[in-house]
């Protein structure tokens, strides 16, 4: 019995053999018969040393009515930062990589590097070689390896100062202690890890500039689908980076210790929330926060969720959330300039609320906890978005505890509600015209809140209040509003764009 066993097993092991032999003199060596492949170019965006990327996927069809069979396929490198596996084998040399007809297989790429020394991200090239039927072809591998500052679980305790030599990936919470403060100077990004959030119990200072604002974003850096899976996932996700997608890390929390923040020239994007603001007692000649040139955007929550705070912003743009509104101040004192609110969220809301561009409440929004006095004042600004209703009065009746002024605002409001629409609150107001931002949304999520020289927002501010407020009298792209009769509502100032040649 074990030596039919024997007889067989040696006869199947034969046969496979020989079907293999057979098989492969099927394949054609005819040079026209030829391979195609999803890309002949594999770019990474910047990448953080001595970490793995997620992986990439190429695929390499055979569309020929022929078999094919890849003789050689190798990893030409001189740096040893990517990593590939083909058909299921890892590693940097292959051979006999057969493709039927009509059939393909997977490539996976992904790319590490140790640190590279330099501050500036540095560049790094490799190729993918496939050798058949006296064809070679290649796919172009590329990378920028980035060294970065990582910072885990850290308390700042006493006065620091982050200098933009080189980023910062913030992998758990970040704490500034109560007696402590943190500079941010200009140019520098901050990279945050999922769950990753600002915790700021004593003091934050941005000093962005116009020409290198400072950075808050999620680490990946990647796109959501960077290689044709099917015709389906490629065209709803067409170009969609992750740095498109909310929710991607927490966000910044002033807590009550915390006063004398500034945000200048700060971008904030693509958290769980912007800025969460608690609830202190009220100096009204020292802001607890303070945002200029500044722009919160693409959040799940809110962008700015204020409880009994007081906060001055001007020339700042607070965009796009999908379950909250986009800035809700629930008690307190607070006074925007020349402010764009724009609502353009992908979600329908969360708690039975419709997400609003702004949001004034009594009581907090979201809950039944009771709330503050309310007192705030809108000049020159844009309240406007995807809905009809872009403002909302959270209260059941105006009271001397719930005060609001709009002063040269352009609002979408077609509901209003009874009883909160005044003469004494409301003055010089555009209501429900289209301001004509340059870009709202769309397949790229692309959202440029410039207006267009048709916008209804131009030459409709109030001069008295860059008259009165000077940091007021430039836009924030640092230009004139002095150029026109009278100032463009909103955080920018349209300029006529030069023809070229000029």
């Amino acid at each position: 019995m074990k030596s039919s066993i024997k007889h067989l097993f040696f006869f199947l092991i034969t046969f496979c053999n020989l079907f293999f032999l057979s098989c492969k003199d099927d394949f054609t060596t005819d040079s026209s018969y030829r391979l195609s492949y999803s890309t002949d170019t594999l770019k990474f965006d910047t990448i953080f040393s001595e970490e793995l990327t997620p992986t990439s996927i190429i695929m390499i069809y055979n569309e020929t009515d022929k078999d094919l069979l890849i003789e050689q396929c190798d990893l030409v490198t001189d740096n040893n930062c990517f990593q590939i596996n083909l058909d299921g084998r890892s590693g940097s040399h292959f051979e006999n990589i057969s493709i039927l007809s009509g059939d393909s297989v997977y490539l996976f790429v992904q790319f590490y590097s140790n640190e590279t020394g330099v501050n500036a991200p540095l560049y790094i090239e490799s190729y993918i070689v496939f050798s058949y039927n006296n064809n070679k072809e290649k796919i172009v591998l590329t990378a920028f390896g980035q060294d970065v500052h990582r910072i885990r679980k850290e308390v700042i305790t006493e006065s620091t100062t982050w200098e933009n030599d080189k980023p910062y990936i913030i992998y758990d919470t970040l704490k500034i202690d109560s007696n402590a403060v943190l500079t941010i100077n200009e140019g520098t990004t901050l990279y945050f890890h999922p769950g990753s959030t600002v915790v700021v119990d004593g003091k934050l200072i941005c000093n962005g500039s116009l020409e290198a604002p400072i950075t808050f974003r999620g680490e990946r850096k990647d796109m959501l689908f960077s290689n044709k899976l099917s015709d389906a996932i490629q065209k709803k996700y067409l170009n969609e980076s992750y740095d498109y997608i909310n929710n991607q890390w927490g966000g910044i929390h002033f807590t009550g210790n915390s006063t004398n923040n500034k945000l200048t020239y700060t971008n904030i994007r693509n958290g769980n929330f912007g800025l969460l603001v608690d609830s202190a007692a009220i100096d009204p000649s020292n802001p607890r926060l303070l945002i200029c040139n500044s722009q919160i955007h693409n959040v799940k929550m809110s962008i700015l969720d204020s409880y009994h705070a007081n906060i001055y912003a001007y020339n700042s743009i607070f965009s796009c959330s999908e379950a909250r509104s986009c800035v809700i101040l629930q008690g307190g004192e607070y006074t925007f300039n020349h402010c764009t609110f724009a609502s353009y969220q992908k979600g329908t809301g969360a708690y039975g609320k419709t997400p609003y561009a702004l949001a004034l409440a009594e009581n907090e929004l979201y809950s039944e906890q009771s709330g503050w006095p309310l007192t705030t004042t809108f000049n020159n600004c844009i309240i406007y978005g995807s809905g009809k209703d872009e403002l909302y009065f959270d209260c059941e009746t105006p009271s001397e505890s719930f005060r609001y002024t709009f002063n040269h605002c352009l609002i979408a409001l077609e509901n209003e509600p009874e009883g909160f629409i005044t003469d004494e609150s409301f003055s010089d107001i555009i209501w429900n015209e289209n301001p004509e931002f340059l870009f709202t949304g769309g397949k790229e999520q692309i959202f440029d809140f410039h207006l267009k020289e048709t916008s209804a927002a131009r030459q409709k501010g109030d001069l008295n209040i860059i008259t009165d407020f000077p940091e007021c009298l430039t836009d924030k792209d640092n230009i004139s509003r002095q150029n026109d009769t009278l100032p463009d509502i909103g955080a920018y100032q349209w300029v006529e764009e030069e023809s070229e040649g000029e």
